[in-house]
């Protein structure tokens, strides 16, 4: 689009510089194409604008809420009347550059172009959500200054639940106290008991074999439905389909060829009529034909379609017909007949075509043969067979004309028989051929007709990729089932040999599971290689004998594990033990019952603290039981129930503590005070977060909210111990969303870096493109001057001109520098500095100070100075080129940078390396250019001069590598230590 407005722009000024001897009509031909190709550019922009409307609505149903943000906020752009744009909105500075194009206006037009470019740059930098730097740093201020002042509440809320807890501590009775220690040491030792009874279990077999018991029963599940599914397919049924999909596909091409004909013929007929209308300009009619032809051309060429062949054929005998009579050469009404005839032609040919697809959808739509597995779409019809009436592939209905050949009787395009009217011309007092005569119906090839071929063509295509997507579907129902049975055959081996492999009693029962289980896995093998090979029949009857297999294991490892159990029952002592100790804490639950009635308790904490003491001495019990009968796993999971139930009756003794005396109330009020506080503080925070501009919605916020309330309503009942955990809640709460606001910092620090990177890019860009064009000066002063003489006046000016544009490129070079040493970029920034003193030296020695040089020397550090940038500008666009890799699907460790930096330690060593070696082949130049600095003699001040530079860019370099070594830890080589 930004192209596109700038060759209107260019375009505009060309036509300013032209010679008067164009004359006023061509000039108006150019304004009049450029203000065509303006309402080209307005009707692209309202298309756009439907399509983000589309995607918005698609992307916020689908839930991408950020991909949905962006386009709202680019539809906001699209109305937005900025006063630097003259108050007008984009579609209004397009209709007024076109307007002012219309009217000759050309300077008006190009400012209403350039502000239209600069609202869609705009645009774009949305759409790609590219923010500006400064709008990123203010939203990572905001975010990060919410984010301390939750940290702050969290804080607040961490403290005020210590508070509540010493309130309710001192709140409880003696007898509180000593009831809930009394309930802590049960659970302890209900956990205690629990644990060793899993190690009895795990050192019977009893764990194993409930484990394999349960994962027989998963198998079982899983080969019912692979046995059911193999039951009902039918891949017999796939031919039926396959031939519906071919069928339907053929219907395709006559659909296409017909709309494309027939949109010929409407264009063809619409020239016609401009060619009657006395103020039609049949230029432009003829270039609109031109534009048609050259359409089909390409198509006929790129696709070998005869239809687009004769539909460029016959476009181009209707151009050539107008071109005849705007010439004066045959009258308007011949050209207009020439054009209805070529309709007429178009319009008879589609109409074969568009017959013939019809006639193919109509018997692709009820195809012959076996009815297919899954619903038949509409428009599939067998291959081999052609339906009544219709034509068979190859061949060309009755009375119509193949494609691309002249029907009988007709003239070929471009021949006149002898004798006959030339192309374009009608007998006086004759009906011009394709004409349509008063009475007769209209022409055919209107806009709807045309609308009604294309959507016959869509409705084509709909039906083929319907009946495609089922026999996809068909075809991967064997390999879907011969990958599920072969899974369930290898996990059926391993379940075998776990129940070999199980230590202890019941071999002979654990046997004969493992022998079923193999059984069932060889069925479940030759199930999956049926199912490959689409053998239905093999297939189903092999999965039901798996089934039978899998269920008579079952019964074995049932088997297995009772015997397992009498073996084990009279010899195990520790189990025994276990009993007995588990018995007596069950007793001890019993005794805890009477004690929580004369604890003090309310009603209301008394009544959960026993019935939760019922339920520990009823699973108590039960695992008493379990382990008499020798079923440590059992035992267990009751042992899990009765650690659960003491833990509730202890949390019911402490939630029933009260505050008793006057000080305890008001130290509860001013706790509920304190946290109602928080809760608005915490609210305040939530909307300032949701106000701020690109904020993700926080329900760890909203959450951390709720559990404020709850604690602030329990401070006001006095309800301490469900405050305390309400504010337990909170503070977990705040905590994790100061976590996603951190991770939403890291994400606006990556946004922020690459805006800065693509920044710094762009700048260091201009520099090396400014500075070009001062070398390519020097150059050309230097080459005007004779060695040994002073500059001349001319010179000199340009010289001083010169450099004063070198030290502001240094003085914005240090600018530069300075931003990206902010981010740690030493080594990007040590480039930068040491090309700002160079450019500083360069502007000295080219002004009166340094006696105007502009040799050899001053060209060389111009040199220096680009090649310095041009590396710099390099590494900035491969870092931007590895960021943008990372966002398209790298590996996210590889995301992260250390320290959060602008760029990557290996881009900065690459660039160091760089450095070191141009210093080194530097140093190595001078040494042989000037030998005179090893035999000892005398060195020139400027070589001088020259040799210290070089010394300081290396020892800089020495040090900056120093500091990367100390940073990533490398200790020194040993003669660098003291």
């Amino acid at each position: 689009m930004r192209k596109t407005s700038y060759f209107l722009v260019a375009t505009l000024l060309v036509l300013g510089a032209v010679t008067p001897s164009l004359g006023i009509a061509q000039e108006s031909r150019f304004e009049a194409q450029l203000a065509e190709d303006q309402a080209l550019l307005k009707r692209q922009l309202q298309r756009l604008r439907q399509t983000m409307e589309v995607l918005a609505k698609r992307f916020e149903d689908e839930g991408r809420t950020h991909a949905a943000t962006l386009l709202r906020d680019g539809l906001k752009q699209l109305d937005v009347r900025a006063e630097e744009l003259g108050a007008k909105t984009i579609e209004e500075l397009m209709a007024a550059a076109q307007e002012n194009l219309e009217t000759g206006r050309s300077v008006q037009s190009i400012e209403a172009q350039e502000a239209a470019v600069k609202s869609l740059e705009r645009l774009y930098s949305i759409l790609t959500d590219r923010r500006g730097l400064e709008d990123l740093e203010k939203s990572l201020e905001s975010l990060q200054q919410i984010r301390k002042d939750l940290g702050a509440l969290a804080d607040s809320e961490s403290k005020l639940r210590e508070e509540t807890a010493a309130l309710a501590e001192r709140a409880r009775t003696p007898e509180q106290r000593a009831l809930a220690e009394a309930l802590d040491k049960a659970r302890a030792a209900q956990r205690s008991i629990l644990e060793r009874t899993e190690a009895e279990a795990r050192a019977s077999n009893d764990l194993d074999l409930a484990a394999l018991e349960r994962e027989i029963e998963e198998m079982l599940r899983d080969q019912r439905a692979d046995a059911g599914v193999l039951a009902a397919w039918k891949p017999e049924d796939r031919a039926a389909l396959e031939n519906a999909t071919r069928a339907a596909e053929r219907a395709l091409a006559p659909a296409a060829r017909a709309e494309r004909l027939l949109r010929a013929a409407t264009e063809l007929r619409a020239a016609a009529a401009k060619a009657r209308d006395a103020a039609g300009d049949l230029g432009e009619a003829e270039r609109a034909l031109q534009r048609a032809e050259e359409r089909e051309d390409r198509h006929a060429r790129a696709s070998s379609d005869p239809a687009a062949r004769r539909a460029a054929d016959a476009l181009k005998q209707g151009a050539e017909a107008l071109r005849e009579s705007a010439l004066g050469r045959t009258p308007r009404e011949d050209a207009a007949r020439a054009l209805e005839t070529e309709a007429q032609g178009l319009e008879a040919e589609a109409a074969n075509e568009s017959r013939a697809a019809t006639e193919a959808r109509a018997a692709s739509a009820s195809p012959s043969g076996g009815k297919p597995s899954s619903p038949t779409p509409p428009g599939a019809t067998p291959p081999g067979s052609t339906p009544p009436g219709a034509t068979p592939p190859g061949s060309t209905p009755p009375g119509s004309t193949p494609p691309g050949s002249t029907p009988p009787g007709a003239t070929p395009p471009g021949a006149t028989p002898p004798g006959a009217t030339p192309p374009g011309a009608t007998p006086p007092g004759a009906t011009p051929p394709g004409a349509t005569p008063p009475g007769e119906a209209p022409p055919i090839a209107t806009e709807a007709a045309v609308r009604e071929a294309a959507e016959d063509q869509r409705e084509a295509v709909e039906a083929a990729r319907e009946l495609q997507r089922a026999l996809q579907d068909e075809r991967r129902v064997g390999p879907i089932l011969a990958e599920s049975q072969r899974d369930a055959s290898e996990r059926a081996e391993r379940a075998a040999s776990a129940a070999r492999n199980v230590p202890g009693p019941a071999e002979t029962e654990r046997e004969a599971a493992a022998r079923e289980l193999e059984a069932a896995a060889a069925a479940q093998a030759q199930a999956s290689a049926a199912a490959e090979r689409e053998d239905a029949p093999s297939a189903a009857s092999a999965a039901a004998e798996a089934q039978a297999a899998l269920q008579r294991a079952r019964s074995a490892m049932k088997s297995a594990r009772a015997a397992s159990a009498a073996a084990r029952e009279t010899e195990n002592k520790s189990l025994e033990s276990l009993r007995q100790e588990q018995e007596a804490l069950a007793r001890e639950a019993e005794a805890l019952k009477d004690a929580a009635e004369k604890a003090g308790l309310d009603p209301e904490a008394q009544k959960a603290a026993q019935d939760a003491l019922e339920q520990a001495s009823e699973a108590m019990s039960q695992a008493a039981s379990s382990m008499a009968s020798g079923k440590p796993s059992e035992a267990s999971s009751a042992q899990a129930r009765a650690a659960e139930a003491l833990e509730s009756a202890a949390a019911a003794v402490r939630s029933g503590a009260k505050p008793k005396s006057e000080a305890d109330r008001a130290e509860a009020e001013r706790l509920e005070k304190e946290q109602a506080q928080i809760r608005a503080e915490l609210l305040k925070l939530a909307q300032r977060n949701k106000n701020r501009e690109g904020a993700k919605p926080s329900n760890s916020m909203e959450s951390a909210a709720s559990s404020a309330k709850r604690a602030e309503e329990a401070l006001g009942d006095e309800e301490l111990q469900e405050a305390e955990q309400a504010e337990s809640d909170a503070e977990r709460q705040m905590r994790e969303a100061q976590r996603e606001l951190g991770a939403e910092e890291e994400q606006y620090q990556r946004l922020r870096q690459e805006e800065l990177l693509f920044k710094i890019a762009e700048q260091v860009k201009a520099l090396t493109d400014e500075h070009q064009v001062q070398m390519r000066a020097t150059v050309e002063i230097d080459a005007q001057r004779k060695p040994g003489e002073r500059p001349s006046h001319t010179s000199r000016l340009r010289l001083r001109k010169i450099a004063k544009a070198e030290e502001q490129l240094a003085a914005r070079a240090t600018d530069i520098g300075k931003s990206i040493r902010e981010e740690q970029s030493v080594v990007f920034a040590e480039v930068l500095d040491q090309a700002a003193r160079d450019l500083t030296s360069i502007g000295r020695d080219m002004s009166e100070a340094g006696d105007w040089q502009s040799g050899e020397r001053v060209q060389a550090r111009q040199q220096d100075v680009e090649q310095s940038w041009i590396w710099l500008g390099e590494a900035l666009q491969q870092e931007k080129q590895r960021r943008q890799e990372q966002q398209q699907g790298q590996p996210q460790e590889q995301q992260q940078q250390a320290q959060n930096r602008l760029v990557p330690d290996v881009a900065e060593l690459k660039l160091l390396r760089r450095m070191g070696v141009d210093v080194t082949e530097e140093i190595e130049r001078l040494r042989i250019l000037n030998p005179e600095i090893e035999n000892g003699s005398e060195i020139d001040p400027l070589l001088r001069e020259d040799i210290g530079r070089l010394g300081f860019r290396h020892e800089r370099v020495s040090d900056l590598f120093r500091q990367f070594r100390s940073r990533l830890g490398i200790p020194a080589p040993a003669e660098e230590n003291p």
